[in-house]
């Protein structure tokens, strides 16, 4: 297990792909290799469960993050739409395609 110290006071979450993962008084508890990848691409703290061995186990993380990354230009611009709401994100629907992409991007 890794602990991670939250970069901000008050309520924090970070995206995993796939939902929200909210840090609980601060600090967020995983064993999750993608999460704990994506944390440390982040720059996130560790606040325990430093090096261990696990270098490679999040190497090996991170290139499975970079793999999973959306082509955002294949999709629609309702389907980047729909991610943005899911997500959180604030924008213009009448912002064009590619800036939506660049929010999404960002995130």
């Amino acid at each position: 297990m890794v602990i991670f110290k939250a970069k901000t006071e008050g309520n924090e979450a970070i995206w995993d792909g796939k939902k929200a993962v909210p840090f609980v008084e601060g600090k967020l508890e995983t064993g999750d290799k993608m999460l704990i990848a994506i944390l440390d691409r982040a720059g996130y703290e560790r606040i325990e469960g430093a090096d261990d061995g696990e270098t490679e186990q999040r190497d090996t993380g991170r290139q499975e993050v970079e793999a999973e990354q959306t082509d955002w230009n294949d999709k629609t611009k309702n389907e980047i739409v729909k991610e943005l709401v899911k997500r959180g994100v604030e924008f213009n629907k009448r912002q064009p395609k590619s800036e939506l992409i660049d929010l999404l991007e960002r995130r």
